[in-house]
C-alpha cells in the first residue's frame, strides 16, 4: 500500500510542477504536445496573457468578481485537436478569506 501512495505523490508532484512552473512548456514550443495548462493559464496565446496574475489583482480589488476567471480553451486550435484541454475554465472567488475555485 505504501508504494501506491509514493507513486501517487510522485505523479501529483510532477503535475504540480507542470501546471505551476511550466516544466513541459518546452514540449509545446517543440511541437511535441498540443498545450500545457501552465502555458494557457500563465501565457495565454497569442498575447502571452498571465491570467493568474489578473485573477489575483481582481480579487485584491473585490472578493467576488465575475471577471476573476481564466480560460484554457482556444477555439481555433482546440476544436479540432485530438486531445483538447479537459479543464476549460477557472473562476475564483474569496469567501471568509479563503480562495474558492470553480472549474469546468
Amino acid at each position: 500500500m505504501g508504494d501506491i501512495n509514493v507513486a501517487v505523490k510522485g505523479t501529483l508532484q510532477k503535475y504540480y510542477e507542470e501546471v505551476l512552473h511550466g516544466t513541459l512548456d518546452w514540449a509545446v514550443e517543440k511541437g511535441k504536445i498540443h498545450y500545457t495548462y501552465h502555458e494557457r493559464l500563465f501565457r495565454y496565446p497569442p498575447e502571452s496573457i498571465n491570467q493568474i496574475d489578473y485573477i489575483v489583482e481582481k480579487l485584491k480589488e473585490k472578493s467576488f468578481s465575475r471577471r476573476a476567471q481564466a480560460i484554457t480553451w482556444i477555439p481555433k486550435m482546440d476544436m479540432w485537436a485530438d486531445s483538447p484541454p479537459c479543464l476549460r475554465r477557472v473562476w475564483c472567488t474569496m469567501r471568509n478569506d479563503r480562495l474558492n475555485m470553480h472549474t469546468a
